[in-house]
């Protein structure tokens, strides 16, 4: 029987300490859509959150996410999720929590829309590229 699979998310399980900087740096090989750059036609954003649960309500720490060019020149290829080493030691726990990384692409009215991913029915795309565990290991130091 014929089927189509619309979950095109990548599962990535991510281990990191408690009381350390996070720094996750991913190259998805294309153009990915930049955060409020105007020039560049795009106004993406994107949503990492971590929560004890998928159906939790409650995001665990504070992670922020921009868009940088790749180490070989590509413009806009590197998608940077950051948290700080103060976040990481006063926001958030040891244990094992599940986490997704969402873009949701806008584009730009003026002078012409420009998308990396096309809309769906008329509005803006929002895709789920990771998901999976993300377990913080405890430390001495935090």
């Amino acid at each position: 029987m014929p089927k189509v699979n619309l979950d095109t998310a990548t599962r990535l399980d991510i281990v990191c300490r408690k009381g350390d900087s996070f720094l996750l740096e991913l190259d998805f090989g294309k153009e990915m859509p930049a955060v409020n750059v105007p020039a560049d036609n795009f106004d993406g954003s994107y949503a990492f959150k971590v929560r004890a649960s998928t159906t939790s309500d409650t995001a665990v720490g504070d992670f922020s996410v921009n868009v940088t060019d790749s180490a070989d020149g590509e413009t806009n290829h590197v998608v940077r999720v950051e948290a700080s080493t103060l976040n990481m030691t006063t926001n958030i726990e040891a244990g094992l929590y599940v986490y997704d990384l969402q873009v949701t692409d806008r584009g730009s009215d003026d002078p012409a829309p420009t998308y990396i991913y096309d809309q769906v029915d008329g509005a803006d795309r929002t895709v789920t590229l990771l998901y999976g565990t993300f377990k913080i290991v405890d430390d001495v130091n935090a």
